[in-house]
């Protein structure tokens, strides 16, 4: 299925390599610019095999507006494009002057398009979106991964335990989705609060939860968000940001009187549109649940998780450039389960689907991180075009349905920076002591 899926990519990259944006947009060439987002406009937001059934389509439109807007005036190229983006995604604008704004931000966006697939080799992976129209330099979607402290700085965690050393990947195509279990869960939204780091850690012990024996279970994100705040952690202020090995070290401490509560027991209620962003302690919601009730609870809400440590996937890299990361090993512990990742998402607001280059991703130095996610598997039948795959929590609105394909070449994005795996036991009616690794 994945195979299938990738080979639609390539066919569709194939169609859209016409409908790349110019690198300068000049007034004569506007009306190219104007086809051109009008096609990417027609194939951004849509599944894999839907957008590949319209880029032929899409492409056929975008030829026949070049020809015809290439002889007109840079304005009406503007127009038509601005006027795509408008109806695509139902844009109003409070004032002129708004609109005016959202335009010349929009105009300038589609050149940053431009450049940003040039980066990519010319394979389009980013298009236009929603979110087009935002001011330079602003984010379309919350990050929240806060560095802690060094590792040489930090007291040593009781709560970290070191793995056996594993030979290479021996399998070409590794991919947990498709695993019946339900080891990966849906696809989940952290809206406008900086939860990542709660979002990929939750997923994280619900992976390990499954692979333990228990059935799946969505976990409380919003427990770990609001109670991952113990100075003696150095780290983490709910959407102000924190890091999953943080998370890890308050679930051990939580499963001793209880552990990870199920979604159900305690929801997620950070705001997830704009006018309710939070990306402070204050707003973050308060730690106000006794934990140790789950026990009690088991016959109503069914099984949570106990928590009794955490382990690095290969050594972390929380200094300095990041260049020898031993992706290999990477690979071969994503055999065994998915890993929770910290890494660069810099260039991810705008990505539409496709395989995200090392070049186009940025940098994958230790400062360069601010992103936390889960990776589920990884595709090297194609040497020359392998990838990881990555689950985002920015909902199945973006990216391809909430995910992300990275080329295995280098360190892209700084995948293998920070992988961690959590050491789970299935909680139940008995309080009694966690399993241990």
């Amino acid at each position: 299925m994945m195979m299938d899926a990738m080979k639609a990519h390539k066919a569709l990259h194939n169609t859209e390599k016409t409908l790349l944006l110019p690198a300068k947009t000049s007034a004569t060439s506007w009306g190219r610019v104007a086809a051109a987002a009008v096609a990417l406009a027609c194939v951004s937001g849509l599944g894999v095999a839907a957008r590949v059934a319209r880029s032929q389509q899409s492409l056929a439109v975008s030829t026949e507006a070049a020809a015809t807007t290439g002889a007109s005036s840079g304005v009406d190229g503007r127009d038509a494009a601005w006027a795509k983006f408008k109806g695509d995604f139902a844009k109003e604008y409070e004032t002129e002057v708004h609109e005016a704004r959202a335009r010349n931000n929009f105009e300038a966006r589609l050149e940053k398009l431009a450049a940003a697939n040039a980066a990519n080799g010319g394979v389009e992976v980013f298009g236009v979106t929603e979110h087009a129209d935002r001011e330079p330099g602003a984010r379309a979607y919350a990050r929240g991964r806060r560095a802690r402290v060094p590792a040489g700085e930090r007291p040593p965690s009781p709560s970290r335990v070191d793995l056996e050393p594993v030979e290479g990947a021996s399998h070409a195509f590794v991919d947990w989705r498709a695993d019946s279990r339900g080891v990966v869960s849906a696809v989940k939204n952290q809206g406008q609060c900086g939860s990542c780091w709660a979002f990929s850690a939750t997923e994280q012990v619900e992976s390990q939860l499954v692979l333990a024996g228990a059935p799946q279970v969505e976990l409380s994100t919003q427990q770990v968000a609001s109670c991952t705040a113990d100075p003696q952690l150095m780290c983490c202020d709910g959407c102000a940001g924190g890091d999953p090995t943080a998370a890890y070290e308050y679930l051990a401490w939580a499963s001793r009187k209880g552990g990870l509560a199920p979604d159900a027991w305690w929801p997620y209620e950070q705001g997830l549109t704009p006018d309710e962003v939070c990306e402070a302690p204050a707003c973050t919601k308060t730690c106000d649940k006794d934990v140790s009730q789950l026990p009690a609870d088991f016959g109503y809400v069914g099984p949570y998780a106990k928590v009794s440590g955490y382990a690095y996937a290969i050594p972390e890299c929380d200094v300095g450039a990041c260049d020898d990361q031993d992706t290999d090993q990477l690979a071969a512990r994503l055999e065994a389960s998915p890993l929770s990742v910290c890494l660069n998402a810099g260039a991810w607001d705008d990505y539409t689907g496709g395989v995200l280059s090392e070049a186009a991703c940025g940098g994958h130095g230790a400062d360069d991180v601010d992103h936390c996610v889960q990776l589920v598997g990884y595709n090297k039948t194609e040497p020359e075009n392998s990838y990881w795959i990555v689950r985002n929590s920015w909902s199945t609105s973006w990216g391809e349905d909430g995910y992300i394909y990275l080329s295995m070449d280098g360190n892209a994005c700084g995948v293998a920076n920070e992988a961690t795996l959590a050491v789970v036991a299935e909680g139940d009616g008995d309080s009694g002591p966690v399993n241990n690794f």
